[in-house]
């Protein structure tokens, strides 16, 4: 990142009306390094990179998580996992039936019930919290929301077939609703996906099946399977029918 951006002059950064500055993370097998790179300093850093311990997670919100991997593509590449905790529904008729409108009390209720506040804490129905109707928190989510299991989502690409990068993979989308996941050769071309670190579309829904995911979409074909795409669909979806609920 340092190297794109040093590739321009910058020359009127200083002058933007609007601040800008990217918050970049590089991430290793067992730390992260951030550092930030302000534009209006012609995207300088002004300090030391800050260094912290990286135990998989990216990122956590009270609503969903974000988690990742390092892979083996000849070089590092990262995997990743999006889980949200759970789904919260606002039935909007149920709404209308107790005199109310949805409104920006809708984003703060959603946020009590991921924060796990108490559900006989009073809730005030109001964009500042002041005048409106207060119910209790669990009265309004009994009435009004539907709280459904969260989904989880698995990203996956430029990743060589590994023993390694296999139970990487498997541990991030193990159970996931969607993974995305490469199929850049057919298994007739194996030999040529070994040499380019990739997957064949058997390995990705061999891998897919393991790990019980409940839908999955194979991407990044090579160009030479253009206008035979349908060969990549059907080889994966094979291997995932006899992959499926075994380990």
């Amino acid at each position: 990142m340092e190297g794109k951006l040093a590739g321009y002059t910058w020359n009127l950064a200083d002058t933007y009306a609007h601040e800008l500055s990217l918050n970049v993370t590089e991430i290793d097998a067992d730390h992260l390094v951030t550092r930030e790179y302000p534009c209006r300093n012609r995207f300088q850093p002004k300090a030391g990179p800050v260094r912290t311990r990286f135990d998989g997670d990216l990122l956590k919100e009270s609503g969903l998580s974000v988690s990742a991997d390092l892979l083996d593509h000849a070089t590092p590449c990262l995997g990743f996992t999006l889980q949200e905790r759970f789904h919260v529904n606002i039935l909007k008729e149920r709404v209308e039936e107790l005199g109310l409108t949805v409104g920006p009390w809708v984003r703060r209720f959603k946020t009590a019930l991921f924060e796990a506040h108490p559900f006989d804490s009073p809730f005030a129905v109001d964009s500042d919290d002041l005048g409106g109707p207060v119910f209790s928190l669990g009265e309004l989510a009994d009435n009004i929301a539907r709280i459904t299991p969260g989904q989880k989502i698995a990203y996956i690409t430029d990743t060589a077939y590994t023993p390694s990068n296999r139970e990487k993979i498997l541990a991030l989308s193990r159970g996931a609703d969607d993974l995305f996941i490469e199929a850049v050769f057919s298994e007739s071309d194996r030999n040529l996906a070994e040499q380019k670190r990739h997957l064949t579309a058997h390995q990705a829904g061999t891998l897919a099946g393991l790990a019980g995911v409940k839908r999955f979409t194979i991407f990044h074909f090579s160009p030479r399977y253009t206008d035979r795409e349908n060969r990549l669909l059907q080889e994966a979806q094979q291997a995932y029918e006899a992959a499926i609920g075994t380990d």
